[in-house]
């Protein structure tokens, strides 16, 4: 049974605009503004860089000193005449509520994470921060993207990068055509994506950004792997890992030793993929990336589920499924589950295999990705025709049929969403 056919585990690499930044500001002279100053701007401020300064180790203290930083500017908006000093608490705010509904999100708190962001927006907008403006909403279509409204995440980024454009912003609108990419072919407009993506390439390469030449050269030969291409595939992963080895990106460099062990999956060649994958593996946790070791273990259990070891490949899935809840990735979660259910189904574990498919299915769902839902009820259908549940059988092909025919007709449509 296959698993994620003609999909790169590595898939289009998404930046999120204006993200909390680390610094390196002595916490002491931060806590000397916050005790002696004057001026409650400079408060805020204090408080605000205070809490991007220590949220990687402490995220609970970094969320409550945003959140004092805010309800301080709120208390002085109500008081001061002075509109360019109001201004300044505007800006605390916005930049808090930002931080807030990003880390938020991350911690799946999703309609705090909402508030938030919205919050920030409207603070950027009082302020008339084009810029930020922009960044916002960039966030905002990044925020509905990973909750499943992915219409609603394009509208988003399109706002996003008109600003951009009139700004005169090449980076960013690169980096917002990128995110749009990825959203088109997250609904299988393969062709849009692909448009998109070389668009951002040649800015890339007019600005000399090699970083994220290396992206979107990454991102290119995904959808052409996608389509069946191959030898495009290979061509492009091999310019990107190119870069990435100049750069001495370890991640990078994980993610396309992954992603060209994928395509050797794909021609049977499983030693060489094996190889690709494990030296992938030792430069992701090298790096402490989860998400790359997900994308490197769901393809080794894939590998063992071909050569019939069954067993080794479950304990593969199973670690998948731990680092998707860690790290509350749905969808590899639902992968995950799918991939499972395929294994106890192969094994004739009936209830085992029905219960880890309907949990997929379940999550398929509130994601609403038709390429996920496919998967579970495919298997589910297989599960309720061996255990003689012929009605539940027919439902669930009937719907896997439906799934198929939406992802080929989304994979064939070339107009941009309106």
């Amino acid at each position: 049974m296959s698993f994620l056919k003609h999909k790169l585990l590595v898939c289009l690499t998404f930046f999120v605009l204006g993200s909390i930044q680390a610094s390196n500001t002595n916490i002491d002279s931060l806590k000397n503004i916050i005790q002696t100053s004057e001026y409650d701007t400079l408060v805020c401020h204090a408080y605000a860089t205070w809490g991007t300064t220590i949220y990687g180790s402490k995220p609970d203290s970094a969320i409550f000193l945003w959140q004092t930083a805010i309800e301080l500017a709120k208390k002085n908006i109500k008081t001061e005449q002075n509109q360019l000093v109001k201004n300044r608490y505007y800006y605390s705010i916005a930049q808090c509520s930002n931080n807030l509904g990003l880390v938020y999100f991350s911690q799946g708190r999703i309609e705090e994470a909402e508030e938030y962001l919205f919050q920030s927006y409207e603070n950027y907008k009082r302020i008339n921060d084009k810029i930020e403006i922009a960044n916002i909403l960039n966030s905002l279509g990044y925020f509905y993207g990973n909750t499943g409204q992915i219409k609603k995440s394009i509208n988003y980024i399109k706002r996003s990068l008109k600003i951009y454009e009139l700004l005169g912003y090449n980076d960013k609108k690169a980096a917002v055509m990128t995110n749009l990419a990825y959203w088109y072919d997250e609904l299988g407009q393969i062709e849009k994506s692909l448009e998109l993506n070389y668009q951002a390439l040649k800015i890339k390469e007019k600005i000399g950004d090699f970083k994220s030449i290396a992206y979107s050269l990454n991102n290119i030969a995904f959808i052409y792997n996608k389509q069946g291409n191959q030898e495009k595939a290979i061509e492009y992963f091999e310019k990107c890992l190119e870069i990435r080895l100049k750069t001495d990106d370890k991640s990078g460099i994980a993610d396309t030793y992954n992603n060209i062990g994928k395509i050797y999956v794909e021609r049977k060649k499983y030693k060489v993929a094996e190889e690709y994958f494990k030296k992938s593996i030792k430069l992701y946790r090298k790096v402490k990336n989860k998400s790359g070791l997900i994308a490197s273990f769901i393809n080794l259990g894939k590998i063992n589920q071909l050569k019939g070891h069954q067993k080794k490949a479950l304990d593969y899935y199973f670690m998948v499924q731990e680092l998707a809840v860690q790290t509350q990735n749905k969808k590899f979660e639902a992968k995950s589950l799918s991939a499972i259910s395929s294994v106890y189904l192969s094994l004739n574990k009936l209830h085992d295999a029905e219960h880890s498919a309907l949990k997929a299915y379940r999550i398929s769902e509130s994601l609403n990705m038709p390429e996920l839902i496919n998967e579970s009820v495919k298997i589910l259908s297989e599960i309720y025709q061996s255990k003689g549940k012929n009605k539940q059988a027919l439902e669930m092909f009937k719907l896997h049929i439906q799934m198929e025919d939406s992802l080929k007709n989304e994979n064939t449509q070339k107009a941009a969403i309106q």
